[in-house]
């Protein structure tokens, strides 16, 4: 969850999540680059590296790049004849490696049956896109990695003599979790051939299904208690989603152009452009001009860009960016560290201080309020700069322009911005160099 980008000269595709950056460029020989901190800068030193100075990843310099993914820490790089390259830290089955930090790139060899043409990446699993034939609808969906919350969509396993359990791993606040480790990886999930897009979340993922019969379908599965998979309500309480669903279950949604996936919520753009999300809503991160603790259960259009076409779509930590035809960035959900990229939030339509108490009322006098943004905003600064990608972290944001520039705003801490200087923040967008 550190940090990792990249791009000299033009750049076209890029990947984030949590504080890891990655970006591939348009020249001849295609390079990845980056900045942050962290093994999943890709760089091979001995020691975690603080890499504030963009910087090459040199063993992947020159190869082919098709696609690339970064994961709560661990990231990949898929090239164009089909290869997997995995670094970072994570366990070793959602690196598809036999260890647990990869301090560089390393070929992902269990996955060298297949022809791999994207990637998408969560807390401790990965899922692979292949090709499986000449038309999309013959593309494969693979997964690997932990699937204690169903993340690797292969259903029930501990039947299955062939599959590993009880892998006890280190949680980020130092108690031991119990995970369910895929085995034999990549594991094949039947009911996705012919996903044509992919977005994981933490614990949870997206795809979107090209079928004969319904045309473009969407298709959930994974952790769901925030409501974050959009598949209604759980089968013990009708206030939350699914405690877990372990294979995908279809979302009721008109037909998909893209998806997207964050730590607890989701989002979607339709053939027409317009934006539905779905999930936790606590900070007013879905943009339908509230903020409650009662999840969305079901996708929701957001009102508030009704006529506009949105074109990409992004979900961060507590808050949302999108980018419509016209090139106009609206941002909004939490707006602590300047991560909506706002000069001025206490003034516009739809903000709201919030104090999320999680059933402690008692306690609300005690809680610091957050400053939210509950309907979508314009980013003035980004008037005139023809973005045309966005990009969200857990506290900061990101945006590509059709010309290949990086704009950034948010938490610079741990330069997971790649903007030099003493700021632990940067308040509204400013130029990657």
């Amino acid at each position: 969850r550190r940090a990792a980008v990249a791009a000299p000269e033009r750049a076209y595709s890029w990947a984030k999540k949590k504080e890891q950056f990655l970006m591939k460029t348009a020249a001849k020989k295609t390079g990845i680059w980056s900045f942050g901190v962290d093994f999943q800068l890709g760089r091979g030193q001995a020691q975690p590296y603080d890499g504030s100075e963009l910087s090459e990843i040199t063993a992947l310099w020159g190869m082919p790049l098709k696609d690339i993914a970064a994961g709560h820490s661990h990231a990949m790089a898929v090239t164009k004849s089909g290869d997997v390259w995995a670094w970072g830290s994570s366990i070793p089955e959602a690196l598809g490696l036999t260890m647990e930090v990869s301090k560089g790139p390393e070929h992902v060899s269990v996955a060298g049956h297949l022809h791999v043409i994207g990637a998408s990446l969560g807390r401790y699993h990965s899922v692979l896109l292949a090709k499986g034939g000449e038309t999309p609808r013959e593309n494969r969906v693979y997964c690997m990695g932990s699937h204690d919350m169903g993340q690797c969509g292969v259903g029930e396993v501990r039947e299955k003599p062939e599959w590993e359990e009880a892998r006890k791993v280190m949680g980020e606040q130092g108690a031991y979790q119990e995970v369910v480790r895929v085995g034999p990886i990549p594991g094949e999930v039947e009911e996705l051939k012919g996903t044509v897009a992919l977005a994981s979340g933490l614990d949870h993922n997206l795809a979107i299904v090209d079928t004969e019969e319904k045309g473009r379908v969407a298709y959930a599965w994974g952790a769901g208690t925030e409501g974050q998979l959009g598949v209604g309500h759980g089968e013990e309480d009708t206030m939350f989603g699914p405690d877990r669903v372990l294979s995908p279950v279809e979302i009721d949604i008109p037909p998909l152009a893209a998806v997207a996936a964050g730590y607890d919520s989701s989002a979607a753009i339709d053939k027409e452009g317009r934006l539905y999300t779905w999930g936790c809503g606590d900070n007013g991160q879905l943009g339908h001009g509230e903020a409650h603790e009662e999840p969305q259960l079901v996708p929701k259009a957001v009102a508030a860009l009704e006529g506009k076409r949105v074109i990409s779509v992004a979900v961060g930590g507590g808050h949302m960016v999108a980018v419509t035809s016209d090139c106009d960035v609206y941002s909004w959900g939490l707006a602590e560290d300047n991560r909506l990229g706002l000069k001025v939030v206490n003034d516009i339509p739809g903000y709201q201080e919030v104090r999320m108490t999680r059933g402690h009322e008692e306690l609300e006098d005690h809680i610091k309020p957050d400053r939210c943004v509950t309907l979508p905003s314009l980013v003035d600064g980004l008037q005139g700069r023809r973005i045309v990608r966005v990009f969200a972290g857990v506290g900061h944001t990101m945006c590509l322009s059709e010309t290949g520039q990086l704009w950034a705003f948010g938490s610079a801490s741990r330069n997971r911005l790649g903007i030099t200087g003493d700021s632990h923040v940067v308040p509204v967008p400013a130029f990657v160099r």
